[in-house]
């Protein structure tokens, strides 16, 4: 099933297999196998948080993940994104599988451009996704398995006065 649209205001996540492409390298059947960890963790994790009444949504490919939270105000989106991005990392850092992940606020849009048999295609657009993004990637200091970092950038009121 195609992600609904999303535009507006929002905490999204970033989050990537820390030394995969060195894992790769190495071996491409545990490279595969992590993998396999890490889209079953993060399937499980927003199928859990949504039983819970919990709203994030996210898509997997590659090495990588996009989260972000659709409901809410500020205070409960971040809970809700906490408590799926711990859940993805718990069950990832038990089959060995380092990830890392960054955190932003701000605009973020998520629009489907095409969805026929064979082939989907989401746009993701927004300072929340390219500051997570670039973080994620080239932020300072550089972030390890298995470090989750929250952008103190564009914090909204709410989340700062606690």
């Amino acid at each position: 099933m195609p992600l609904r649209p999303f535009n507006g205001n929002t905490f999204v996540a970033f989050c990537d297999i820390a030394g995969f492409k060195a894992a790769l390298k190495d071996s491409q059947e545990r490279a595969a196998k992590m993998l396999d960890s890490f889209y079953s963790s993060g399937f499980n994790a927003i199928r859990n948080q949504q039983q819970h009444g919990l709203d994030v949504d996210g898509l997997f490919a590659s090495d990588c993940g996009v989260l972000f939270a659709r409901e809410g105000n500020e205070i409960n989106q971040l809970q809700a994104m906490c408590a799926v991005l711990t859940e993805i990392h718990r069950s990832c850092h038990e089959n060995v599988v380092p990830l890392a992940t960054s955190i932003a606020y701000g605009r973020f849009e998520c629009n489907d451009r095409y969805v026929i048999p064979g082939i989907e295609k989401n746009l993701f657009l927004g300072s929340a996704y390219l500051t997570a993004f670039a973080d994620q990637s080239a932020g300072t200091p550089k972030l390890f398995h298995p470090e989750i970092r929250l952008l103190k950038t564009n914090l909204p009121q709410p989340v700062t006065d606690v």
